[in-house]
């Protein structure tokens, strides 16, 4: 009996590498400056200090478009503590600083460019987390990405002094202050599924809050699903490889069918 092997090949969708390309912090202060920012590339900024009614907004030189989520005010249990997210997408390029509304209580600002971020509707999903219990890994709510996006984390604690600061699992520090506690990791290429992101500290934290926000990728146009045949991880590639036995004259008329079932016709 002749045999005909039939492959199916199922490839991801492709969508842009994300790629961090610089970063600046400032502590004290409400302003900092990157230089030489690419046109078309992504920024995004977390801020943080030491009250639970300020809500600053952002503004930078190069006249970029900034969209803002809600503050996020940590307990009072052992110092008050605020957090907040902005970012800007498909920026104009060239040095930029970028300055705070106002300026609060004990402030502290970070920025990062990235590239390959989407030009539009970029945001994906966020999380939060605020607690006054004692922990070491202060942990984010879960969150569901979309396989590929950017996430970034940044976590504020105004009562605790550290002297370490360290990424949870698949993050990369990006900026840390030990004093005036904040700090930033990412994620360059999320997986997908259900998740949290953490930090580790190296002294016991009693009030903290922590901001988890996901971008996505650009040519990311929806969200794919995440579960079925066609949930795959990023360049992940499925090869189906079936055996088919049947006469050589019929092989021209093979009926393929979602369930890789394979029959002459």
């Amino acid at each position: 009996m002749s045999q005909l092997v039939l492959s199916i090949l199922l490839a991801s969708p492709a969508w842009a590498t994300i790629a961090r390309v610089q970063k600046a912090d400032a502590y004290p202060g409400n302003s900092v400056s990157l230089t030489g920012t690419t046109a078309g590339n992504f920024l995004v900024v977390g801020a943080s200090w030491a009250d639970t009614t300020s809500d600053p907004t952002v503004s930078d030189t190069a006249s970029n478009t900034w969209s803002a989520l809600p503050v996020l005010g940590g307990p009072t249990g052992q110092a008050a503590v605020s957090i907040k997210l902005f970012y800007a997408m498909n920026i104009k390029g060239g040095n930029t600083t970028i300055t705070l509304s106002s300026s609060p209580v004990d402030v502290g600002i970070h920025a990062v460019e990235y590239s390959g971020v989407a030009t539009g509707t970029a945001l994906d999903v966020t999380s939060t987390a605020a607690a006054s219990s004692g922990t070491t890994t202060p942990t984010s709510g879960s969150f569901t990405p979309t396989a590929g996006d950017l996430i970034y984390a940044y976590f504020g604690d105004e009562g605790t002094a550290q002297s370490t600061i360290s990424g949870g699992t698949s993050y990369t520090i990006v900026t840390a202050t030990g004093n005036h506690v904040d700090a930033s990791e990412d994620n360059l290429s999320a997986a997908g599924g259900a998740q949290t992101a953490s930090f580790s500290l190296g002294t016991t934290t009693y009030s903290w809050a922590l901001y988890v926000a996901t971008f996505k990728a650009s040519g990311t146009r929806a969200r794919r699903p995440t579960a079925g045949l066609w949930t795959m991880a990023r360049l992940f590639i499925l090869r189906k490889t079936t055996r088919l036995s049947c006469p050589p004259q019929k092989w021209g008329r093979i009926r393929i069918r979602v369930s890789t079932a394979l029959r002459c016709a």
